[in-house]
């Protein structure tokens, strides 16, 4: 069904895998569904407006001449956010989450976002966005594992605390395991922000590795940080109002006690 609403408003973000979004219409709707259903989603609200933070080159390039969508960059947030960043492969997504940190706790903070790929970003003590680190998502990591080594199983995660794998599936866990955990762990410590927030698909499984770990850092569990960062610059841009944007931004949040400044 096609769904014909001028004052309809999406705020998604398009990631490799999975696309995460918010129809707002008044009411609010989350969502999640596979990006090459993409498509099937324009055409129910293909009068609405769309706000997009999109990391796939093949969408943006179908969809970047329709009137009604648009693609968000670090052009649009450097006004607000210093970058100590090489921007010619800054993804929206890393800076969108970073402008949505900034706007929430104001500086030094760690956000892990947790997808396809797992990415580890800085806004330093002074506001800057001073970059970070890029792993392949767990997924990712056991299904490279299975393809490129052809006697590996395609093993399905799950939290393993050991340091020695006893068989091969096992191995693999432990190896998955600490190699998330400590990565991260060294990531954080090295840094010391004030908080981290943690986001995406696998953020429970990342928050379950390193909860435990006696952690000073204030840990907030995000569904998509990057769908927040689309919101707060609808916010700045008057495209939608002060109460609808915290009544919008409470669905992304697992924990809600942030800030709004």
């Amino acid at each position: 069904m096609k769904i014909k609403n001028n004052n309809t408003i999406i705020f998604a973000d398009i990631g490799n895998t999975f696309v995460d979004y918010i129809v707002y219409d008044g009411d609010i709707k989350y969502n999640k569904i596979h990006t090459k259903n993409f498509k099937h989603l324009y055409k129910k609200y293909f009068n609405a407006q769309f706000f997009i933070s999109c990391v796939v080159n093949k969408i943006e390039k179908r969809y970047s001449k329709n009137k009604n969508i648009r693609f968000l960059s670090f052009k649009n947030i450097t006004k607000y956010i210093k970058i100590n960043y090489d921007i010619k492969n800054l993804g929206s997504d890393r800076i969108l989450g970073i402008f949505a940190a900034k706007n929430f706790f104001k500086k030094n903070v760690v956000i892990i976002s947790c997808g396809t790929c797992l990415t580890l970003d800085y806004l330093n003590k002074n506001g800057v966005y001073s970059g970070g680190e890029i792993f392949p998502g767990i997924n990712l990591s056991l299904i490279t594992l299975k393809n490129n080594a052809s006697k590996l199983p395609l093993v399905k995660y799950k939290k393993l605390n050991i340091i020695c794998g006893q068989d091969t599936e096992s191995c693999i866990l432990s190896g998955i395991n600490n190699f998330y955990k400590q990565g991260i762990l060294n990531f954080i410590n090295y840094l010391n922000p004030n908080v981290v927030l943690i986001s995406g698909g696998d953020r429970k499984k990342i928050s379950s590795l390193i909860e435990k770990e006696k952690m000073k850092n204030k840990i907030f569990l995000v569904k998509n940080i990057v769908i927040c960062g689309i919101i707060v610059f609808c916010f700045k841009k008057n495209i939608i109002s002060y109460q609808e944007f915290k009544k919008i931004l409470k669905v992304c949040f697992i924990q809600n006690n942030f800030q709004t400044n």
